[in-house]
């Protein structure tokens, strides 16, 4: 039932934000996307309401000057989390920041080339993704999050 309402409380809240992400971060997905093809794993869908977790946390690390996956305690991501209605799911997380101007395939290509970055976007379990940016000081923040399925 747990299961069910999880289900149904996501693809809700999909429903609800039908807006566009702008062509930077839509082609990010495209990338992602297809290189998930390329090695046999789903597509990931794009979930606006991550893509506003995703912005407001660039914006807090584009705040800060600086790449801090604990910008905000786990009890505040938890409730910047829940004001966008997501809850009891498993978020992965990746951050980059660079220049203004740098492409979304730069963007990617710096995520491969770690490990750690890869393994979350190789994720089997990965369902949706949501990502987002902030400019400050001729640099660009980019969050990337992904929602991973709910397993047994």
């Amino acid at each position: 039932m747990k299961k069910l309402f999880l289900i149904f409380s996501v693809l809700l809240l999909l429903a609800c934000y039908k807006t566009e992400a702008d062509p930077f971060t839509m082609e990010f997905y495209e990338i992602v996307n297809q290189y998930r093809v390329d090695l046999g794993l789903n597509e990931l869908e794009r979930s606006p309401a991550v893509e506003k977790i995703a912005l407001t946390y660039s914006e807090i690390i584009a705040k800060n000057g600086s790449l801090d996956h604990f910008a905000l305690t786990p009890f505040e991501f938890k409730q910047l989390c829940k004001n966008y209605g997501i809850e009891h799911v498993i978020l992965k997380e990746i951050l980059a920041y660079y220049p203004i101007g740098k492409t979304p395939w730069f963007v990617f290509e710096s995520f491969i080339i770690s490990t750690i970055h890869r393994e979350v976007i190789e994720e089997e379990n990965g369902e949706f993704i949501g990502a987002n940016y902030a400019n400050k000081n001729g640099r660009q923040y980019f969050t990337a999050y992904i929602i991973l399925k709910e397993t047994q």
